[in-house]
């Protein structure tokens, strides 16, 4: 998956949903989940994993995943409240487009 440092990954792929899981030093560390559609639905990394590069590692493989799929703009809903996670995707180039509630619609050209 590209990852950092001793990070591995797993692709677990279904027709509607593709999977990327991180471990760390043995230990699973996060997950990213995307849809053929171009939607980020989850990026999960465990907390005693923070700052650890994995939450990048998984970003980065999951936007590979959508690019070998076809999908020129991702999309995601995070809550407005999640500043850490809004930070996180503002960082790697995610753009607000929206609000819905008490969620913030982004999304992030991918490149070829």
């Amino acid at each position: 998956m590209g990852a950092v440092g001793a990070a591995t990954g797993y692709a677990f792929d279904k027709p509607d949903r593709v999977w990327r899981c991180a471990e760390l030093d043995h230990v699973f560390a996060g997950f990213a989940l995307v849809t053929p559609g171009g939607d980020l639905l989850q990026l999960q990394v465990a907390p005693r994993f923070w700052g650890k590069g994995v939450g990048h590692s998984l970003h980065e493989a999951a936007m590979e995943a959508l690019r070998d799929l076809g999908v020129t703009t991702a999309r995601l809903d995070v809550f407005a409240e999640n500043h850490r996670a809004r930070r996180f995707y503002t960082d790697h180039g995610w753009r607000e487009t929206g609000r819905d509630g008490d969620h913030v619609r982004m999304a992030l050209e991918l490149r070829v």
